[in-house]
């Protein structure tokens, strides 16, 4: 049996997608990272196993962006422009175990499953 993705593996495949996702720039005012550091948001809380990884599940934002995320207005503005936001709502409330047991797979497969969907989203071979 292969040996499951480490957290860590899937933090920096997770990050590059989302940064591809938004082609490198922040999306909330659009500075791109050659100008200001850029770090990636998760918009569900990381503790989330079935949205940690989602590459839907992140924003980029700049250093100012980022600080105002994490303030009520900021997860407001945040809740009305991402595109996924609703439907990450919902996956929010979806109980892990659940969900591997309704997919007949488990969490090693899962994790496989979603390096490989980060990488492809990346466009490129994570490193690892």
């Amino acid at each position: 049996m292969k040996k499951k993705p480490a957290d860590s593996t899937l933090d920096k495949a997770w990050r590059a997608a989302v940064l591809a996702t938004y082609h490198y720039r922040c999306g909330m005012c659009g500075l791109s990272w050659h100008v200001t550091p850029v770090e990636c948001h998760h918009i569900i809380k990381r503790r989330r196993k079935l949205t940690r990884w989602n590459w839907k599940n992140g924003i980029p934002l700049c250093v100012q962006c980022h600080e105002l995320a994490h303030t009520k207005a900021g997860e407001r503005a945040i809740s009305q422009r991402h595109p996924w936001y609703e439907k990450l709502v919902m996956l929010e409330q979806v109980n892990f175990k659940d969900y591997l047991q309704v997919a007949e797979i488990t969490e090693n497969e899962f994790r496989r499953r979603t390096l490989e969907e980060l990488k492809e989203k990346a466009g490129e071979t994570v490193e690892v």
